[in-house]
């Protein structure tokens, strides 16, 4: 959640001298306080007649935040004249911010001392500082991103309500929005900047453009938190080959199988033998999904796998029991044993209710369980994955073989996730509320 008002006095010049700076520093040491300077230079020019002024008096600061130039008015900006280069100068006390309006939360963001005062200089850096950290800008409101353009859609829709429910239900402020609407739609991201956008957003979302990084990615450069992995760690999870390779290297086993992108000739000859399952490489994990018990069926299970992806994995069909093994904040969560109705967990039986029956705690012993946690923390742990995941496995006569890891579990009333952290005596709206704890 984005910090309050910093608790130290803040002063505010929107324009100063560097001597000035230093009289006020050196008044600040004198009745026995830190200062800190938050610095944004004013004008090209002025910039350059005063780098080397500049550090030489804030050399005494005990922090210093330097942002971009401030131009005068049409004034073009100077070859080799950066904010950047007074950072340099100060060293290791100066933290440099690229660009002024993320001053607020990465000033807010700091621990300091209890005699610290900061002085602002800059017209634009106090203006925004004064609006945002003076009362305007401590949103405390979650907003649950949901629906998405992933075939996961509708499951997504279910999620974000559900969690919408939750974190209200704990007294949270919370608006859902639906981003891939947004976007196509042309309304615009208006409550999600300026000083009242939301302290944090949850992500409700499934499939590419969700678990992948792309939302990720958008939401960093908006500078706004999010709940879940960070853009790689999402980009290398949703890739199922890139991450069974990553696996098989930390010991773990994994199914045998080849890759088949589209457009590319499909070689019966490479594939394992006996009963197969073929299924899209970056997608959920029923989405595409086809089992395939003879030769003859895989061309087409590959081509309408292709629908949903451009490759397709073919792997050979691990036969024993099926499992789901949920880490939250770095913990492993009950082992839940998946027993379809139908034979098959495809996408029918995964989101219908009772078209399954989830077993929480699996039906295994002591030993075989925490050899099951154990490996899904060490997958969670080896991706960089941050909240909650949930890893799949299949478990026969030699031990377990890893399937998928998910990044981003649903939050379903059928979902895996809450149906395990229920048996830990965890109820739903406080697992949302671990969740957006660990931003």
């Amino acid at each position: 959640m984005r910090p309050a008002h910093p608790d130290f006095p803040m002063h505010y010049w929107p324009d100063a001298e560097p001597e000035a700076v230093a009289q006020w520093l050196n008044e600040v040491r004198s009745r026995g306080g830190e200062g800190w300077v938050v610095l944004e230079p004013s004008g090209y020019a002025a910039t350059r007649d005063r780098l080397h002024s500049w550090p030489k008096h804030l050399e005494i600061a005990t922090g210093v935040w330097v942002t971009d130039i401030a131009p005068s008015a049409d004034e073009p900006p100077l070859p080799g004249i950066s904010a950047a280069r007074i950072a340099e100068a100060l060293g290791a006390k100066c933290n440099y911010v690229p660009q002024f309006r993320l001053l607020p939360r990465v000033l807010g963001a700091w621990e300091a001392p209890a005699n610290v005062e900061c002085l602002v200089v800059g017209r634009r850096a106090c203006e925004l500082l004064q609006k945002e950290l003076a009362g305007e800008g401590k949103s405390k409101r979650v907003v649950v991103a949901l629906g998405g353009d992933s075939a996961e859609r509708e499951v997504s829709l279910h999620s974000g309500r559900a969690v919408v429910a939750a974190l209200e239900s704990r007294g949270h402020q919370v608006a859902a929005i639906d981003f891939s609407e947004l976007l196509l739609s042309g309304e615009g991201f208006g409550e999600l900047t300026g000083p009242n956008r939301p302290a944090v957003v949850f992500l409700a979302l499934h499939g590419t453009h969700a678990e992948d990084g792309a939302i990720q990615g958008f939401l960093e450069l908006l500078h706004l938190p999010y709940t879940g992995s960070d853009i790689q760690t999402s980009s290398m999870a949703m890739d199922k080959q890139l991450t069974k390779a990553l696996v098989e290297l930390a010991g773990i086993r994994v199914p045998r199988g080849v890759r088949v992108a589209r457009g590319q000739q499909l070689d019966l000859g490479r594939l394992p033998e006996g009963k197969l399952i073929v299924k899209p490489n970056a997608q959920g994990s029923t989405v595409g999904l086809r089992f395939i018990d003879d030769l003859a069926q895989v061309a087409a299970a590959v081509e309408y796998a292709l629908h949903y992806d451009e490759a397709v994995l073919v792997e050979e069909r691990i036969m024993g029991m099926e499992v789901s093994v949920p880490v939250l904040a770095g913990q492993a969560l009950p082992v839940v044993e998946i027993v379809p109705a139908s034979g098959f967990y495809d996408f029918e039986s995964k989101y219908t209710p009772n078209a399954t029956e989830e077993i929480c705690p699996a039906r295994l012993d002591a030993a075989t369980t925490q050899r099951l946690q154990d490996a899904a923390v060490r997958v969670h742990k080896l991706l960089g994955c941050r909240g909650a995941t949930r890893c799949d496995f299949m478990f026969d006569n030699d031990g377990p073989v890893f399937l998928e890891i998910n990044t981003l579990p649903g939050l379903t009333e059928t979902s895996l996730l809450p149906r395990s952290a229920q048996a830990a005596g965890i109820p739903f709206a406080e697992l949302c509320e671990v969740i957006l704890g660990d931003v």
